[in-house]
């Protein structure tokens, strides 16, 4: 139980302990080395929190083993943290110079359950957390 306690206390540390200089705070990676941001978080209304999303892709190496620079992807989220869903209505695509690739409205798809153990439940969970640390 102090485990719990204590992480539930650092967390919002290390969230803001992680801010890059265009005040992008670190999430985590993913498996295939995906790096995830958030930033301007703000609250909607007791349990719902909004905030830019930044999925940061790693290079890969094609079939004939040329590397190829990875880009990232800009999605603007909402969290429903009571039901454990969430949506994204808004996509831009970038390469790795940061020039735009295509952007989209994605709000079509609706809302979704949160998988577990998903990208997705980690980027909520920090959302709820954080705005909680934050509201109080």
């Amino acid at each position: 139980m102090k485990t719990l306690l204590l992480i539930f206390l650092l967390a919002p540390v290390f969230y803001f302990s992680q801010q890059d200089a265009n005040g992008w705070y670190y999430v985590g990676s993913g498996v295939d080395g995906t790096k995830t941001y958030i930033k301007n978080l703000e609250q909607k209304n007791s349990d719902t929190f909004n905030a830019w999303i930044k999925m940061v892709l790693p290079p890969k190496k094609n079939r004939k083993g040329i590397t190829i620079a990875g880009g990232y992807t800009l999605q603007y989220w909402t969290a429903y943290c009571s039901e454990t869903e969430y949506s994204v209505s808004d996509t831009a695509l970038y390469n790795s110079k940061g020039t735009p690739i295509e952007t989209f409205d994605r709000s079509y798809e609706g809302i979704k359950k949160v998988i577990p153990d998903s990208v997705a439940e980690g980027i909520t969970t920090i959302m709820y957390d954080t705005g909680k640390m934050i509201q109080n």
